[in-house]
């Protein structure tokens, strides 16, 4: 293959030299695009092909190219990785002649793109199985702790640092809901920012704010403050100190709302 590289083995050194899926990327892009025949190539994830679309007669590589209606543009499908070479040839009559010069350097490419994307899938799943069973000792430790004889004060001591465990969690209080007389109650705070702000008071003294809206919506909301204004359906107030992120969680019962557990970051590039 006259790829304009030195010598027609350099495409074989240069992807046994590459380490990630980037890097077998670029190589290939590289090489492609030193053909004369071509004007431009772009190696592309789940590319907008259909099935029905007219195939190259000729080609050689996974026997479809997808041309467009110029000719001059084509796609060669990569099965095994799901990617796509998409190329801009200087003629029409090239696109075949192109896709079969590229077989050999496409098939590796795509076994080694594939093989990447494997490992980087287990890897993602060692991950989730780590953090699921951090999960469950972090549940377990929950459920020894709300079963103890200790002080209910050093009960939600031992929960928050529990909590700290999974997630950021400097700034972190439980709030209470008694919906007969529709009034909260902070349980637990601890703030690095604000002091205690109330012990009880009645809920529309937090009309609007993102604690508010989880008691009423019964929902988690969670992120910045312009992305909370989108999850709410009403003005969203402030109480409190701005923070950078913010996490509310519902405490349920039988489906109703009892109560919230809030997580705040003041730190930007902190969030959850």
């Amino acid at each position: 293959m006259n790829c304009g590289i030195d010598s027609p083995q350099d495409w074989r050194d240069l992807l046994l030299e590459a380490s990630t899926g980037p890097e077998i990327k670029a190589v290939v892009e590289k090489t492609v695009r030193a053909l004369p025949a071509v004007r431009r190539a772009e190696l592309i994830e789940t590319p907008e092909m259909s099935d029905h679309e007219p195939a190259i007669a000729g080609v050689g590589f996974f026997h479809t190219a997808f041309p467009d209606v110029t000719g001059h543009c084509f796609s060669i499908p990569l099965p095994a990785s799901a990617e796509a070479l998409w190329i801009e040839a200087a003629r029409p009559e090239n696109a075949a002649t192109i896709a079969n010069e590229l077989a050999p350097l496409l098939e590796r490419a795509d076994h080694l793109l594939h093989r990447h994307q494997r490992r980087e899938e287990l890897e993602r799943e060692v991950v989730r199985l780590e953090h699921s069973e951090q999960i469950q000792r972090a549940l377990f430790a929950i459920s020894q702790l709300s079963g103890s004889d200790r002080e209910m004060s050093e009960v939600l001591r031992g929960i928050h640092e529990i909590v700290g465990t999974l997630m950021y969690a400097e700034n972190f209080f439980i709030m209470l809901l008694d919906p007969t007389h529709d009034t909260i109650r902070l349980l637990y705070f601890v703030d690095v920012e604000d002091p205690v702000l109330f012990d009880e008071l009645p809920c529309d003294d937090i009309k609007h704010s993102a604690t508010w809206y989880v008691l009423r919506q019964g929902k988690a909301l969670r992120g910045t403050r312009d992305h909370l204004a989108t999850q709410v359906d009403g003005p969203l107030r402030l109480v409190g100190t701005y923070s950078s992120d913010w996490l509310g969680v519902p405490m349920l019962r039988d489906g109703a709302v009892h109560g919230a557990i809030v997580v705040q970051s003041y730190k930007p590039g902190t969030g959850f």
